[in-house]
C-alpha cells in the first residue's frame, strides 16, 4: 500500500499573518458597517480605506510565497470591499442632511401616503444635491399605455 503524504502548508511569518489577521478585522467590521444601512455609513470613510490598506500590506508581504492563491483573492476582495466602503462612505456624507430629513419624517408617517411623501422629498432632495455638484441625470420618458 502506496503511503500518501499530505502536501507541506506554506510557511507564513509573523510579519504578514499580523497584516491578514488585521485585514479580515477591518473588511469585516466595513462589511457589517455596510450591512447597519446609513446609520454608521460615515465610519465606512475611515474602515475602508483602512481595509483596502492592510489588504495591499498583506499582499506585499506574502508575495513569493506559494501555495496561497485562495488567500491572494480573498485579500484582492478584501481591497475591492475597502474601496467599496470608501465610496459608500463618501455618498452618506454627501446626502447626510436629505437621509437625516428623510428618516425624521419616515418616523413621523403613520399613513403610506405620508411614507410615499417622504420618499418624494428625498428624491427632489437627492436630485438638488446632484445638482449642486454638476451632475445632471438624463430625464426618463413614461409612455402610458
Amino acid at each position: 500500500m502506496p503511503e500518501t503524504t499530505t502536501p507541506a502548508r506554506p510557511e507564513i511569518g509573523v510579519r504578514p499573518r499580523r497584516a491578514v489577521m488585521w485585514t479580515l478585522l477591518l473588511t469585516g467590521a466595513t462589511v457589517m458597517l455596510l450591512a447597519i444601512a446609513p446609520t454608521f455609513g460615515l465610519w465606512t470613510l475611515l474602515l475602508g480605506p483602512a481595509a483596502a490598506a492592510a489588504a495591499i500590506t498583506s499582499l506585499v508581504l506574502l508575495r513569493g510565497t506559494r501555495g496561497i492563491a485562495g488567500l491572494r483573492v480573498m485579500l484582492v476582495f478584501a481591497i475591492a470591499i475597502g474601496l467599496f466602503g470608501l465610496l459608500y462612505g463618501g455618498g452618506v456624507a454627501l446626502l447626510r442632511e436629505p437621509l437625516a430629513d428623510f428618516a425624521a419624517c419616515q418616523s413621523r408617517a403613520l399613513t403610506s401616503t405620508a411614507e410615499r411623501a417622504c420618499l418624494d422629498q428625498f428624491e427632489e432632495d437627492y436630485l438638488e444635491v446632484l445638482e449642486r455638484y454638476g451632475v445632471v441625470l438624463p430625464a426618463t420618458e413614461t409612455t402610458a399605455p
